[in-house]
């Protein structure tokens, strides 16, 4: 057949799987320094000219050993991110991989892979679903791409592959594509991290909240001028001003870890705010809770602490379950937890409430002087009951701190203090949020870590703007709500034996698609426990669905 006849073919294999890309390569023109070479084993070879040389992408002699040696590099692995598509034999034999779930190909210019097509036969390899293709991406979208594609604990291992004579061409375009990678394997790093470590947690949490979170809660009203308060030991020196302009009507938010020590001081917040999914968060109220003062709680929250305080107001940080009871049941406010600290999720509250002007105190991100809190905090009553003649409380506070060994000294004309790499990446989160509130917003230094504020991207309120955080109305009760979730989670059906798990579950109807996404938190739990750490795919929905059927049955 005519090479016509080979682009039309490979056109509607592409348009099928990958209809954007299809519909951009039809208005592009095919690059003039593209050539199609023959190997000795007669396969198509791409050849690009640069400065009247020839520079064939795969081997002249035979294109399918030199992908097999590609392949020996990462055939233990499940997802493949390939750099460079040339005539697609790499792909080939990595698609051939029973190991293989998916492969992201990265490559720039639109015209040499039109080039590439009109003359080389790929149409298998397009109509595959695992193959996914970026041609001339953003940094943005290659982040994004990645963050949908792969999943750890289903896709399996992760490599990263080079067609090396295309990368060498155009090296430093790939290589900035590379650091976009990192990002975003960082990104997934951490989010598994997290998940791995909690995701069953905050699925034992929310189904024990859901009876308090049916019922009905006055809103928090919209607020002018909002507080934050945080427990670094700055928190201290600034309390006398909190407490001043409080009287002049701003509103504080405290958080969780701020409790005792406003107990103490007898400052009353308007709200205080909790998102620790863990039982520690629960020290943080053993001083008392002042009832009357609203709780904002994470649904996935210890319901230990959500029956010490009322009223509640409870909101979503966005976990799958979360995501499926505001779309099923009750719709529930949602804050950005994306900052992984609670200081975080206050911002986002106060912007949520309408706030024109936010001031933040106590978020030292760092140990002044080596002092981890604000004094009265739940820690130095934690130490104090541990607190002997041979280790006193001077004891356990140094050992809090230098037990990090990356400890980062830094001074300046405030004095000294301690950086971690947490702590960094929290402020630096924090600095990021700034960018998109539409307040004012004015972090009080103190004795910590200085904070930037960014120049704001949001439109500004308007004067009569008037916000509200509460839930929308529940759509029966949580039990029936929860029987519901059991009977059509049971009902799913496994991918069979053959098929890959995540192109199963991305080719089901959106409402199935949503059940399963679920459980996918307690999976990546369940696949770090000892006995199911070598379960992957199918095996380990398996297991995931019978551990969260079995928690639903104890509840119900």
């Amino acid at each position: 057949m005519g090479l016509r006849s080979v682009y039309e073919r490979n056109m509607l294999a592409l348009s099928l799987r990958q209809s954007e890309l299809g519909g951009r390569l039809s208005y592009i023109d095919e690059a003039p320094d593209l050539s199609i070479h023959v190997s000795k084993t007669g396969l198509g070879v791409p050849s690009i000219r640069r400065q009247g040389r020839d520079f064939p992408l795969h081997s002249l002699f035979d294109p399918e050993r030199e992908a097999e040696r590609m392949l020996d590099a990462g055939s233990q692995a499940g997802f493949f991110l390939v750099f460079g598509f040339g005539g697609g034999h790499h792909l080939r034999r990595i698609l051939a991989s029973p190991a293989c779930s998916a492969i992201l190909v990265i490559d720039f210019g639109m015209d040499i892979f039109r080039a590439a097509v009109s003359g080389i036969e790929v149409s298998d390899i397009f109509s595959d679903p695992r193959l996914h293709i970026l041609i001339d991406p953003e940094p943005e979208e290659i982040e994004a791409r990645l963050l949908s594609l792969y999943i750890p604990f289903i896709s399996g291992d992760f490599k990263s592959l080079s067609l090396r004579s295309r990368v060498d061409l155009d090296r430093h375009i790939f290589e900035a594509a590379s650091e976009s990678v990192h990002a975003a394997l960082a990104r997934i790093s951490d989010d598994y991290t997290v998940q791995s470590n909690f995701g069953k947690i905050w699925f034992k949490n929310t189904i024990g909240n859901l009876r308090r979170a049916e019922e009905s809660v006055r809103p928090l009203q919209s607020q002018r001028r909002v507080l934050i308060a945080a427990a670094g030991p700055s928190l201290e020196a600034q309390a006398g001003e909190i407490e001043r302009r409080i009287k002049e009507g701003d509103f504080l938010i405290a958080t969780d870890t701020t409790l005792p020590f406003f107990l103490k001081t007898g400052i009353a917040p308007g709200a205080i705010i909790t998102l620790d999914c863990q039982r520690i968060s629960y020290y943080h109220f053993m001083e008392g809770y002042p009832q009357g003062t609203p709780l904002v709680i994470d649904l996935a929250s210890p319901p230990l602490v959500a029956r010490l305080a009322s009223p509640l107001h409870f909101f979503s940080s966005g976990h799958p379950f979360c995501r499926y009871i505001a779309g099923h049941w009750r719709s529930f406010p949602s804050l950005d937890t994306s900052g992984g600290n609670v200081t975080h999720a206050a911002l986002s509250l106060a912007s949520r409430l309408g706030a024109r002007e936010i001031r933040l105190y106590g978020a030292d991100f760092s140990y002044p002087r080596g002092k981890s809190y604000a004094r009265g905090t739940y820690i130095y009553r934690y130490f104090d009951i541990r607190s002997s003649r041979t280790q006193p409380l001077e004891a356990h506070f140094s050992d809090f701190l230098f037990r990090n060994p990356s400890l980062i000294r830094e001074e300046d004309e405030f004095g000294y203090r301690y950086l971690t790499k947490p702590l960094i990446a929290y402020r630096q989160h924090l600095e990021q949020a700034s960018a998109s509130l539409s307040a004012r917003f004015i972090p009080l230094r103190g004795e910590g870590a200085a904070i930037r504020v960014l120049p704001s991207k949001a439109p500004p309120l308007r004067e009569d703007a008037f916000q509200l955080f509460a839930p929308g109305p529940a759509k029966g009760s949580s039990s029936d709500f929860l029987a519901s979730y059991a009977q059509s989670l049971a009902a799913l059906e496994l991918p069979s034996g053959n098929e890959r798990p995540l192109e199963y579950i991305r080719s089901l109807p959106e409402e199935k698609r949503d059940i399963w996404t679920t459980i996918f938190p307690q999976a990546a739990a369940l696949s770090r426990t000892r006995e199911l750490s070598s379960l992957r795919g199918r095996e380990l929905l398996v297991e995931t669905r019978e551990w969260t059927l079995s928690r639903l049955k104890d509840c119900l």
